[in-house]
């Protein structure tokens, strides 16, 4: 398979690509969370999409914390990541059904 490691040089060399989205994902995240609250009359259909942003920032964070062997601290991000993309699920079966 892998020898000496090499798996882990080359998720070292493209963990910026992950480094990147996670931190541009948090952002929208954030910036959602804004423009629902200061329109919330208008923008409640956004509210599942702020839940699945919001479920996608912790399952990237609970791979990184897999990958470099912190098992349980990947396993609170991954069962994190399920509840917040449950709620958006339920959010837009109450919003648009």
């Amino acid at each position: 398979m892998y020898r000496n490691g090499m798996r882990r040089d080359r998720f070292r060399q493209g963990n910026w690509i992950l480094e990147i989205l996670n931190l541009v994902l948090s952002i929208i995240t954030i910036l959602l969370g804004i423009f629902i609250l200061l329109n919330i009359n208008t923008m409640k259909q956004w509210l599942a999409a702020l839940f699945l942003a919001g479920a996608i920032v912790n399952l990237l964070n609970s791979m990184q914390s897999f990958y470099y062997g912190k098992r349980v601290r990947g396993m609170g991000f991954l069962i994190t990541s399920f509840l917040i993309f449950a709620f958006g699920v339920a959010s837009y079966i109450t919003l648009w059904v």
